[in-house]
């Protein structure tokens, strides 16, 4: 079984054109679109839906309940979406307190709005993430951010 964990961030998000920003929605897309646009089985898969923010309102509690829901989950397979702003903070705290050694964990961001925007790497971001959870046999926190993986103690600039 994979295990998602949503928080938010742009992959979940639409773009409001009276702010001329990006805002996260209420409730995350990314279950119906994987079972409507992907078509995937969704029996081997399940949902915490933790909150909605932008990664820069990930807070150190927000870190604590994902950490939480990873160490007493029966799956050992998780996908944590996240907004990018804060991702790589949210995988070193994960890869840092996790006392479980067989579990795989993704933590996935996107630039760009799952929906509504094309071309978007948030399907990269989702397809890579799934990828890498039922095939990776290195255990450990990664992070899928504009197609490549990369481990938690990496040092990324994805913006300037």
């Amino acid at each position: 079984m994979l295990r998602f964990i949503l928080t938010g961030g742009t992959i979940d998000s639409y773009y409001d054109t009276d702010a001329c920003t990006t805002v996260v929605y209420k409730n995350s897309v990314i279950p119906e679109y994987l079972e409507k646009t992907v078509l995937m089985d969704m029996d081997k898969i399940s949902f915490s839906h933790l909150c909605m923010k932008d990664s820069r309102e990930i807070n150190e509690d927000d870190r604590k309940e994902i950490l939480k829901i990873i160490e007493e989950s029966s799956e050992n397979k998780f996908i944590i979406t996240h907004g990018t702003y804060t991702m790589f903070e949210t995988a070193r705290y994960i890869d840092k307190h996790l006392k479980r050694s067989d579990v795989t964990v993704t933590v996935i961001g996107a630039l760009i709005p799952l929906l509504g925007f094309s071309p978007t790497d948030a399907g990269v971001s989702l397809g890579c993430a799934i990828n890498n959870s039922f095939n990776c046999s290195n255990k450990g926190v990664y992070i899928y951010i504009k197609g490549r993986r990369y481990k938690s103690d990496e040092e990324v600039v994805l913006h300037t």
